[in-house]
C-alpha cells in the first residue's frame, strides 16, 4: 500500500509565505528571540512524528511571545493545519522524519514532470509583434541549448535538426507585423524579392553574404528602399548579421543552421516535416496536455510497434509511400 510522504522543501516554503501574509517576514529575518522563534518551527519536520505534538506545546508554547497577535495566528495555523490529529490536513506523518540522510524532497519528480510535460505540452501563440520573430529566434535556440546540455548533444546537431526550414514562415510573420501581407499577395514582383531572400538558404555557405549584397544593391531595392528597410533590418540582424564598420556581426542564426545546400546536393530532406508530422501524430494520441505517465508509455510501445512493423515491411522489399507529385517535380 502506498504512502504520501511529504517534501521538507516545499512545507517550509508554505510555512515562510504564511509568516510574510501576516507581515512577520522583517521578524523572522531578525536574530532576536522573536526570530529565533520562528526559525525553530523548520526544525519539526526532524522530529519522529509522535514527538511533534509533544515538542510543540510544551517547548514552544511555553516561550511563546505574547505581545505579537501575528505571532499567535501564526502558531495557530501551524497547529491546526499540520499537527493537530483531528483537523490537520498534512499531519506529522506525511512530514516529519527523524532523519537527515534520507532525501525528503520531490525535487527528482518535479525534474521529471516538467521534462515530460516540455515533451508533451505544445503552446501556440498566432500573435507577433514586430520584433517577436527575433525574440522567438532567440527563445528556441535558449531552449535548444538546453536540450543539448540534457541530452548530451552539441548544440549545433540539436539545432540542425529543428530549424532547417525556420526561415520562410519567420519571414512571411515579419512581413504580416510590418502590414504588407496584402502587398505581398497581389504585387508579384515584390513577393519575388521577399522570395529571393528566403532562398538564401540554397546557396553555399560561402556565398551567401555576397549574393545577399547583390540582392540589396539591385534597382527594385534601392528604388523602394523605404519599404524593405525594416524587412532588410530584420533579415541582417537575424540571418546574415549586421554590417557594422566594414565588418558584420554574427547574426542570431548562423549560416550552418539554416542553410540547406549541402542537403540538396546530398539529396537530404530540406524540411522537417517527418518531424512536424510525428509530432503532430503525438498529440493526436495523448489529446491533453497533462497526460498520465500511463498514456505516455503505452503510447511509446504503441510507436514501437509500428517502426519494427515498418522496418520489417521494408526490409521484405515492400515500397514505402511515394512523394507527391508537387515535391517531386521540386526535387528536379
Amino acid at each position: 500500500m502506498s504512502k504520501i510522504k511529504g517534501c521538507r522543501f516545499h512545507l517550509g516554503q508554505a510555512w515562510y509565505r504564511k509568516i510574510q501574509s501576516l507581515g512577520l517576514a522583517k521578524v523572522y529575518n531578525t536574530d532576536g528571540e522573536k526570530g529565533n522563534f520562528f526559525k525553530s518551527f523548520f526544525g519539526l519536520p526532524f522530529l519522529s512524528p509522535n514527538e511533534v505534538d509533544d515538542c510543540f506545546t510544551d517547548d514552544f508554547m511555553s516561550t511563546l511571545p505574547a505581545d505579537y497577535t501575528a505571532i499567535h495566528d501564526f502558531t495557530d495555523y501551524v497547529f491546526l493545519n499540520y499537527i493537530n490529529t483531528d483537523s490537520a490536513m498534512i499531519p506529522p506523518e506525511m512530514w516529519a522524519k527523524f532523519s537527515s540522510s534520507i532525501s525528503r524532497t520531490t525535487k527528482a519528480c518535479e525534474s521529471f514532470h516538467a521534462k515530460l510535460n516540455g515533451e508533451l505540452i505544445k503552446e501556440t501563440d498566432h500573435c507577433y509583434s514586430p520584433n517577436i520573430a527575433q525574440v522567438e529566434a532567440k527563445k528556441l535556440v535558449n531552449s535548444m541549448k538546453e536540450t543539448a546540455a540534457n541530452e548530451q548533444k552539441s548544440t549545433r546537431n540539436i539545432i540542425n535538426e529543428n530549424l532547417e526550414d525556420v526561415s520562410v514562415p519567420c519571414v512571411w510573420r515579419k512581413i504580416q507585423s510590418l502590414g504588407l501581407q496584402k502587398m505581398y499577395s497581389e504585387n508579384s514582383k515584390f513577393a519575388l524579392q521577399v522570395k529571393q531572400l528566403c532562398a538564401l538558404a540554397f546557396v553555399p555557405v560561402h556565398d551567401v553574404v555576397y549574393v545577399f549584397e547583390e540582392l540589396i544593391e539591385s534597382e527594385y531595392y534601392i528604388e523602394d528602399e523605404p519599404l524593405f528597410q525594416p524587412i532588410l533590418k530584420y533579415f541582417e540582424d537575424t540571418w546574415i548579421g549586421r554590417l557594422v564598420w566594414r565588418k558584420r556581426r554574427s547574426p542570431i542564426l548562423p549560416f550552418n543552421i539554416w542553410n540547406v545546400n549541402e542537403n540538396v546536393l546530398m539529396k537530404r530532406p530540406r524540411t522537417n516535416n517527418a518531424v512536424d508530422g510525428s509530432h503532430h501524430a503525438f498529440n493526436f494520441f495523448i489529446g491533453v496536455h497533462h497526460t498520465t505517465i500511463w498514456k505516455f508509455i503505452n503510447f511509446i510501445k504503441t510507436e514501437q510497434n509500428l517502426v519494427e512493423a515498418k522496418i520489417e515491411k521494408i526490409n521484405l522489399g515492400e515500397s514505402h509511400a511515394s512523394k507527391r507529385k508537387k515535391y517531386k517535380d521540386l526535387d528536379q
